[in-house]
């Protein structure tokens, strides 16, 4: 009975061995591949075939992988699984990012519309040294605080990111935040009240004309075949088409005038926005 044991013991950690060698030759292979797409900047085949090495590699097998995995990662805009890596690289026993890692990290936060995070990763690497990441950093912060709408920290993140500019840039930073800061919004509220006022006069107040001049002649005309209705005593027939124009042309025109200004305000941020985007601090 003991010898059989003994044989099956020895089976076992032949094959295991076995097993491990063809695994290792094969992730040899797939690493110099994944190695060959990333110089020849595929990066997302790069990134496919680096995902299934991480998946199976030991902990020292990983560390050989783990830039080449990270920048391709991000340029193949997997930003979470960038920011997996990045969480991999901060957990070792001695963790030092950096500061293109750290970059890294910020990037793929606000690509991945977590500015909130983004902005408390930026306080926790930022400094009063002056460099160029410590530039990249205040320009970051400064996006999040725009994108979050946080209107009293943008002028902060401004100021702060002036020191890093310079005087052309500062000047072109300053034309921006006043255009910012002086940005004309359009009242929602008020434009579906003005509708209700006066079908046609909440596009008007937004100086949508074509809008405005289609919604005053439609509900004129639906008012006044209406009125002509009820005049000539059909008052069932009238009834049932006040019921129907109500809530479909005269309220509707009320909505469609809220939303016609809450996609006008967010064209305004989103091209106020772009601005600052294309202003680089470098």
């Amino acid at each position: 009975m003991k010898l059989t044991q003994i044989y099956i013991l020895a089976i076992t950690v032949f094959l295991a061995s076995k097993t491990h060698n063809v695994f290792a030759q094969t992730s040899s292979k797939c690493k110099q591949e994944a190695d060959s797409l990333f110089f020849a900047k595929s990066y997302q085949s790069a990134y496919a075939l680096y995902h299934r090495i991480w998946f199976f590699a030991s902990e020292n097998e990983k560390s050989t992988i783990t830039n080449n995995y990270l920048l391709s990662a991000f340029y193949a805009q997997h930003y979470n699984t960038s920011l997996e890596i990045i969480q991999f690289l901060k957990s070792g026993a001695e963790p030092n990012l950096g500061s293109d890692q750290k970059l890294i990290e910020i990037a793929a936060y606000f690509n991945a519309e977590n500015y909130e995070d983004c902005t408390k990763q930026i306080e926790n690497y930022m400094d009063d040294s002056i460099n160029n990441f410590q530039a990249n950093l205040a320009y970051f912060k400064l996006l999040c605080e725009i994108k979050l709408n946080r209107k009293d920290l943008v002028r902060q993140s401004a100021l702060h990111l002036k020191k890093f500019a310079t005087t052309q840039q500062q000047l072109s930073l300053d034309s921006l935040l006043n255009r910012y800061e002086n940005m004309r919004y359009f009242s929602p509220q008020k434009a579906q009240i003005l509708s209700l006022l006066l079908p046609g006069l909440g596009q008007l107040y937004q100086k949508d004309y074509h809008n405005a001049g289609n919604a005053f002649f439609l509900n004129g005309s639906l008012i006044g075949a209406t009125i002509i209705t009820a005049h000539f005593y059909n008052w069932p027939q009238a009834a049932l088409f006040w019921i129907f124009y109500v809530p479909h042309y005269y309220l509707g025109n009320g909505r469609s005038s809220r939303d016609l200004a809450l996609q006008k305000n967010e064209k305004i941020k989103e091209n106020v926005y772009a601005q600052f985007k294309n202003w680089s601090p470098n």
